[in-house]
């Protein structure tokens, strides 16, 4: 009875490894894709943090007929200004509806856009 109570408690013993081996496995797969998620987000929230524009307009003069709209790069990212799309009264205006002052693809940092925006504000 000795040798298959040791046998019977080696074979639970090696049972109960297999199993802990298997869901180290599964938590280990599971920590290392939460990693990979929140570095992307990461590498998400600095690209945004890094990016800024400003209006730097009076607000209560804007000239009329066309609209003209000064807006500054106070990011560090060099911005594609070919990619600029503006909301005005509820409309998006896109690239091909908005003129832009500078014939440069890329938009600087601390550097300024005239848009100019074909259409009348009441």
């Amino acid at each position: 009875m000795g040798a298959t109570t040791s046998v019977t408690q080696m074979i639970f013993f090696i049972a109960s490894l297999i199993i802990v081996t298997g869901v180290i496995s599964i938590f280990v797969f599971s920590v290392q894709s939460i990693s990979g998620g929140i570095e992307t987000r990461e590498n998400f929230m600095t690209g945004q943090l890094r990016t800024g524009i400003d209006i730097i307009n009076d607000p209560g003069n804007f000239p009329n007929d066309p609209v003209l709209i000064y807006v500054k790069n106070i990011g560090s990212m060099v911005l594609d200004q070919n990619l600029v799309n503006v909301i005005m009264d509820g409309r998006v205006m896109g690239p091909q509806s908005l003129n832009v002052s500078d014939d440069r693809e890329f938009w600087e940092p601390t550097s300024i856009l005239t848009i100019s925006l074909n259409l009348t504000l009441e």
